[in-house]
């Protein structure tokens, strides 16, 4: 099988592995010679040939054998390894290989479901498509296998605090309202992830902490301050910047500092451009907003002082003049009684069973 394959041309091999009924040798050692070219920089993402073989290696993930399938995973993961962001692996990705992986994931075979989980969260290591993000977004909405939602979750938590940020900040709506659902997800382990995505994207978005932190309920909100104690967000110079190939992913060290010395002055203007705001209007906003101007409108009323004198200046007047209408007194007179007045209603604040 293996002198038959090495004779193939990448066309010849993306033919034979688009199909699953040839004899499950001949797919191995295509997809073995597949993983020694891409290890070795062989497959050139801007080749004619470069989707259909995306196309045939995925075909091969919903195999029975497992050895193939593991196999397959391999390629994948040394595919998006060599060309990283590059346009070419946009769609593939997003249309064919996640759906695929997370299938796997979720299925009853214990050993082709690990494969599946152990190669979904490599591919978030080396591509950046909001494409995926949001497949995996749908997929936490959508699925009703605990191994799917879990596996997801752990690849979400991934993009939080290592992705880009001009990558997730057009998702902000979506993401804060997949991060809170996870938290009140009915599996324990699918819950503890949420909780972590949350402290990720607080820490990454700390203006929008306090509107995330509203949409949950108490006791989910108590565990989050708890853990965010004890479980300090990456810095930031761990985010990984877009690229392709074999480029660096991840910013340098010195772009952490204040000034920037040492980076590239292009990766300092996008780190920039990544870190602004969300958009305001999101989800629970509104909310948030009759929250704010209820607690304005629970603020105690302080009467103004010429108010105050008037409410409690003429009954007590009359009452010591011993008739039955107001005493007409000088100013003199009034500023006197206004200060006398003041101090007993001191003294029956202090002490109210006094008056008996």
């Amino acid at each position: 099988a293996r002198r038959t394959v090495s004779r193939l041309s990448l066309c010849e091999l993306a033919s034979l592995l688009q199909d699953r009924r040839p004899d499950w040798t001949l797919r191995e050692a295509a997809l073995q010679r597949l993983l020694v070219m891409a290890r070795s920089g062989g497959i050139d993402a801007e080749g004619a040939e470069f989707k259909p073989l995306v196309l045939g290696v995925s075909a091969q993930v919903p195999d029975l054998r497992s050895q193939v399938v593991r196999s397959a995973c391999a390629v994948l993961v040394e595919l998006a390894v060599a060309v990283g962001d590059h346009s070419a692996f946009d769609r593939p990705s997003r249309e064919v290989v996640l759906p695929a992986l997370i299938d796997l994931a979720g299925n009853g075979n214990k050993v082709l479901a690990n494969a599946g989980r152990e190669t979904l969260p490599h591919l978030f290591v080396s591509s950046h498509f909001q494409g995926m993000l949001r497949v995996l977004l749908a997929s936490l909405k959508q699925s009703k296998h605990v191994p799917i939602r879990h596996a997801c979750c752990k690849c979400l938590l991934y993009a939080i605090r290592y992705w880009p940020k001009q990558v997730l900040s057009p998702l902000a709506l979506v993401l804060e309202e997949t991060i809170v659902r996870c938290a009140a997800d009915a599996a324990v382990d699918v819950r503890s992830l949420g909780r972590q995505a949350i402290i990720a994207y607080s820490a990454a978005y700390s203006e929008r902490s306090l509107v995330v932190a509203m949409r949950l309920d108490a006791s989910t909100r108590a565990l989050v301050e708890e853990e965010a104690v004890g479980s300090p967000p990456p810095p930031e110079a761990e985010r990984h910047k877009l690229g392709s190939r074999t480029a660096m992913r991840r910013l340098p060290r010195a772009a952490s500092e204040p000034s920037g010395r040492g980076a590239d002055p292009q990766i300092i203007e996008a780190t920039r451009s990544a870190s602004s705001t969300p958009p305001v209007r999101i989800a629970g906003s509104q909310k948030g907003s009759r929250v704010l101007k209820g607690l304005t409108r629970l603020r105690p009323f302080h009467p103004p002082p010429s108010a105050e004198a008037a409410q409690g200046s003429m009954a007590p007047v009359s009452e010591e003049a011993g008739c039955g209408s107001p005493l007409l007194l000088s100013d003199g007179d009034m500023a006197r009684d206004m200060s006398l007045l003041k101090s007993k209603r001191r003294t029956v604040q202090r002490s109210p069973s006094s008056d008996s």
